[in-house]
């Protein structure tokens, strides 16, 4: 006899000993009722494992091998090694050109937030189908803002074809032409510094000027200076105890503060060598143009064996989680 059958005969016997409705009602609903039961099921779920970290890093390797080998390919050329054309030395550059020209737009067309001061002259809405005084102010200098840039960044290419154009002599512009493009470009972005350094560079380039590179780079050497102190005291006084502060946060020392400071500095000093070993190179002694790019190889080794070292360090431990499933069971006689 099957199960069912069994469960149905017991059902009519608690039914025929029932003595009122309310034994009736349950006696007919309770088997009804199945019992419900809550099932534990763990799953295991694999952390990331090498072969991800390592699809990741060559990915990552990849996309930054025309950043690499732009250096590399401008020192070939400047030490004789390759006989070239500086339109091909640099395709490596322009590699890079697309593919950060559009993150390069698409920040320039972002728009920009201006605190307007509305006065009950100002209509603060607008009527039906009208824009307020505000959003038109808004509009024009969002329009204005997207233009300047976008001429800007259009005018630094210009410049960079024009060096190209100069330096394989597809064109014979004294220097001060070639680099009016870049001109523009410092006037739109506002750079003041660029634009005298940008002249003075022209100016020695065309043999107007007798000095020195090491003068003649001197607007950069300001903005250096500011640069390299600057940043390190914000970093010493970034860390002094103030008034404000928690007092579960214990305050810096001294020490430690001056330390910081001067190991931003000695960092500064290192990512900005490459201006000086040039400036030695250029006025007083011969040598590879390897040793002026040698920081930024360094650098970029370092990350490198780091990133590599990573695919192996940075693999995470399987974890188990426990999926709970309702399932109904019948009962057995």
């Amino acid at each position: 006899m099957s199960t069912s059958a069994l469960k149905s005969i017991a059902s009519l016997r608690s039914i025929g000993k029932a003595t009122s409705f309310n034994d009736l009602k349950s006696t007919l609903t309770a088997p009804a009722l199945p019992k419900e039961t809550t099932r534990m099921i763990p799953q295991v779920t694999n952390g990331g494992g090498v072969g991800a970290n390592l699809c990741l890093f060559i990915l990552a390797l990849v996309a930054a091998t025309p950043f690499i080998l732009v250096p590399v390919f401008v020192c070939l050329k400047l030490d004789g090694t390759v006989h070239w054309s500086w339109a091909t030395t640099l395709i490596p550059l322009w590699i890079c050109n697309a593919l950060v020209l559009p993150y390069l737009y698409a920040k320039n067309m972002k728009p920009i937030k201006i605190n307007l001061n509305t006065s009950e002259e100002t209509p603060l809405v607008g009527k039906a189908g009208e824009k307020t005084m505000a959003e038109e102010a808004m509009e024009s200098a969002n329009c204005f803002v997207h233009t300047t840039r976008n001429l800007a960044l259009l005018a630094y290419l210009t410049a960079q074809i024009f060096v190209v154009l100069r330096l394989d002599h597809v064109v014979e512009w004294h220097w001060l032409i070639v680099l009016i493009p870049y001109y523009v470009a410092s006037v739109l972005s506002c750079e003041g510094f660029d634009l005298i350094q940008s002249l003075l560079i022209a100016a020695k380039m065309d043999g107007m000027l007798d000095s020195t590179w090491l003068l003649t780079l001197m607007p950069s050497w300001v903005g250096l200076a500011i640069f390299l102190v600057f940043l390190p005291l914000q970093t010493y006084w970034a860390f002094k105890a103030s008034p404000d502060d928690d007092d579960d946060v214990e305050p810096k020392s001294r020490a430690f503060r001056f330390f910081l400071a001067l190991g931003v500095f000695v960092g500064l000093v290192f990512l900005t060598s490459p201006i000086f070993i040039a400036i030695y190179r250029l006025d007083y002694a011969v040598f590879s143009t390897f040793y002026i790019a040698l920081p930024f190889f360094v650098l970029v080794g370092g990350a490198i064996l780091a990133g590599f070292a990573s695919v192996f360090l940075m693999t995470s431990e399987p974890t188990t989680s426990t999926i709970y499933v309702h399932a109904v069971a019948d009962d057995e006689c």
